[in-house]
């Protein structure tokens, strides 16, 4: 693996995800569903009061980690919570990028085949929700 070439792709990537975001975001998309804002919520209170499982259910606690982690940092607003989600959906497709690297495919084919899937609607906008579990996905088929 070319370390510059891989550098140069991956901020295409990158760059690629987190534009088609924000023009998902300035066509006037807002959230998936009414059960983000519900989970958005559950991070606030994870942020207030951290524990183990923050939605007392034990369902999926990480995406509520990560999200009531950074608003304790950098605040509880809606605006930090879909910062999240965009980043952590970035982290994803990079997480992608490198697996398929690893699987033998090249730099450009990698990137193109990544962009090419950031342009399904549903990933649009899962990347654009204020709730960081777009990533898990993205993790899940790394790992298969």
């Amino acid at each position: 693996m070319s370390v510059k070439q891989d550098a140069f792709w991956v901020t295409v990537v990158a760059g690629a995800k987190i534009a088609l975001a924000f023009v998902v975001l300035r066509l006037g998309f807002t959230h998936v569903s009414d059960d983000d804002f519900c989970r958005v919520t559950i991070a606030q209170a994870f942020a207030d009061a951290p524990k183990l499982d923050p939605t007392g259910t034990s369902w999926l606690p990480l995406p509520f980690w990560l999200l009531g982690t950074a608003m304790r940092v950098f605040g509880r607003s809606l605006e930090v919570a879909r910062g999240v989600g965009i980043a952590s959906s970035v982290g994803a497709l990079l997480a992608l990028y490198f697996v398929t690297r690893q699987s033998g495919f090249s730099p450009r084919h990698t990137a193109a085949a990544l962009v090419l899937t950031c342009l399904v609607p549903w990933n649009a906008w899962l990347s654009a929700t204020p709730v960081p579990e777009a990533f898990v996905g993205s993790l899940l088929a790394a790992g298969a």
